[in-house]
């Protein structure tokens, strides 16, 4: 087959979060992040927050939350402005003692898309090591395929330190791998 040229794509997002612990089993937290999308040649960026909560009784296996995300202005592109991709999620999980295994599930309502449920499970084989595996699925179904909701990775954790590998396929458009690093200063919650 004949050649007609190249295509490439890119996005990042530079994140700093803050969380803090009240009384009664109740967190909060915000992120201020600064997303940036190129397409071919063309580069757009934009500024977002998330804000969350968090409520785990003392002493209960089960914790609940809720957050909503990208809460900012249009991602701009040229002189066209592109709404972010504005979600309300709740969310539920359940630490079961023996084997060590989280169990959780999600339900996220993006402004503009269908609902997406979610359910997933974390291992701790070692202090250090967490397999997770887990499937997303959007309502009426997945876009690209029902593999395409299937995710699977690791999370290595090193005191205040964690590297965590997703992979994740999308069908004909191939597969995804992320991977990301956090690091936690101060009173971790």
């Amino acid at each position: 087959t004949k050649v007609e040229g190249t295509f490439g794509a890119s996005d990042y997002a530079v994140a700093v979060s803050y969380g803090h612990r009240f009384h009664g089993g109740w967190d909060g937290g915000i992120t201020g992040k600064f997303i940036r999308q190129k397409i071919d040649d063309v580069t757009g960026a934009s500024a977002a927050a998330d804000l969350g909560v968090l409520y785990h009784p003392e002493g209960r296996r089960w914790t609940v939350g809720g957050a909503i995300q990208n809460i900012g202005p249009n991602l701009k592109f040229v002189s066209n402005g592109f709404p972010l991709p504005l979600t309300a999620r709740v969310g539920a999980a359940y630490r079961l003692p023996r084997p060590n295994l989280l169990v959780a599930l999600e339900v996220d309502q993006p402004l503009r898309n269908y609902a997406v449920i979610s359910a997933g499970a974390e291992w701790a084989v070692l202090n250090w090591f967490h397999p997770r595996a887990g499937y997303r699925y959007k309502w009426f179904g997945n876009d690209l395929g029902a593999l395409s909701g299937l995710t699977a990775g690791a999370g290595f954790l090193y005191r205040g330190a964690s590297l965590d590998y997703v992979f994740q396929p999308f069908g004909d458009l191939g597969s995804a791998h992320r991977l990301s690093l956090s690091l936690r200063f101060g009173n971790s919650l």
